[in-house]
């Protein structure tokens, strides 16, 4: 059998999950298979993506958000789209409004990361961005790019540490950042006093 006709015959022969059984019975490292599969234009997972997307969302009954359950990557959904990993909500903006302007972020009108309704994203650019951001009180400084934390929560943080009654540490798990995070806050190293 020449290695076309062996191309040919694994790529009529797979079906999600087997590859190891196909690599077996012809001789070949398993993700060779996969390679061999890709090449011939199967499709690896051929449940289509908008059923799969539908699949990783809850409604929150109480905001609209369709809240992201499947995988997430820095409080945002992702999925994989042709095996690259892409951010949810931009996902849903082109299956439900329009392809992605060259260079626009999709921005949430609702702030919840993990949200995908696409009545709640926007296109915009990073100048949208940051405006909405400040606007309701998460951005403060300009050169703090992954701001996760608002001024309330650092004042909290800063309280907290105060008291004597917390650890940096166990601040930390609190709030859900590193310790090393907590002691440039509490020593006013970040976010310095107003």
């Amino acid at each position: 059998m020449s290695i076309t006709e062996r191309n040919q015959a694994i790529a009529s022969e797979y079906r999600w999950g087997n590859a190891k059984e196909l690599a077996a019975k012809y001789g070949v490292h398993f993700t060779t298979i996969v390679k061999i599969v890709r090449g011939q234009g199967v499709t690896i997972n051929d449940t289509p993506l908008i059923e799969r997307f539908k699949r990783r969302y809850t409604v929150n009954k109480e905001t609209g958000c369709w809240e992201w359950q499947g995988t997430m990557a820095n409080g945002y959904g992702v999925i994989s789209v042709n095996n690259v990993l892409q951010l949810a909500h931009r996902v849903s903006y082109e299956l439900f409004v329009d392809s992605i302007p060259s260079g626009a972020l999709i921005c949430h009108r609702c702030d919840n990361r993990p949200c995908v309704n696409p009545e709640h994203l926007y296109a915009g650019d990073y100048s949208d961005n940051m405006r909405d951001a400040q606007e309701r009180g998460q951005y403060f400084r300009e050169r703090a790019r992954n701001v996760r934390l608002k001024q309330t929560t650092v004042d909290e943080i800063r309280e907290l540490y105060s008291t004597g009654s917390y650890t940096q540490k166990e601040l930390a798990e609190k709030f859900g950042i590193a310790q090393a995070h907590v002691s440039r806050l509490v020593h006013f190293v970040q976010w310095p006093k107003n």
